[in-house]
């Protein structure tokens, strides 16, 4: 599959002066899951810092994961919360953060320890190294999702238009990499 970015507001962009600029676009190519694309700024020395980040959500939905590809900057936590009314189970086997969050079907968790939904917390996973990371369900095998991970903040997830924001520092070009299933 070939996929391009276009960058509608890239010389805006590069020209701006003395604070970050936003770079408008869009993700195009032939499949139709464009909401799965994750467009960030090339790994590389010399990224300026951006304020901390919130956790973000891949829940479960309908036996999927919802959204099913996200992305967060190495550091933050992902929350998988169950809103089907049956039993799922989280897990990756990714080396770099390997994690299994047991058996559990909303706020009740089928677990060895027995704790409490308010013991247990909600299921969490802490990615510290970037990369993609693939996340599946032990019970329902078509179930599956990536998260990406960044050693930096300059990443967006395309709308279902392929549409996306993306913050970019100050100091001239940049170099966008697009990613996601089946790319």
């Amino acid at each position: 599959m070939v996929v391009s970015v276009t960058a509608w507001a890239l010389a805006a962009c590069l020209a701006s002066i003395g604070s970050a600029a936003t770079l408008e676009g869009r993700v195009v190519g032939p499949g139709k899951d464009l909401h799965d694309v994750v467009v960030s700024l090339e790994e590389g020395p010399g990224l300026p810092p951006l304020p901390e980040a919130p956790d973000a959500s891949m829940n479960q939905v309908r036996r999927q994961f919802s959204p099913r590809v996200t992305a967060v900057r190495a550091g933050v936590g992902v929350r998988f919360e169950n809103l089907d009314d049956v039993f799922h189970n989280v897990f990756s086997l990714d080396k770099r953060n390997p994690f299994d969050l047991g058996l559990y079907k909303g706020k009740r968790r089928f677990a060895e320890d027995r704790r409490t939904p308010e013991e247990a917390g909600e299921p969490k996973v802490v990615f510290s190294t970037a990369g993609a990371y693939p996340v599946f369900c032990n019970i329902h095998p078509d179930m599956s999702g990536t998260v990406y991970v960044f050693d930096h903040g300059y990443f967006a997830q395309a709308d279902s238009d392929g549409l996306f924001n993306l913050q970019v520092p100050d100091g001239g070009a940049v170099t966008l990499v697009a990613q996601g299933p089946g790319l």
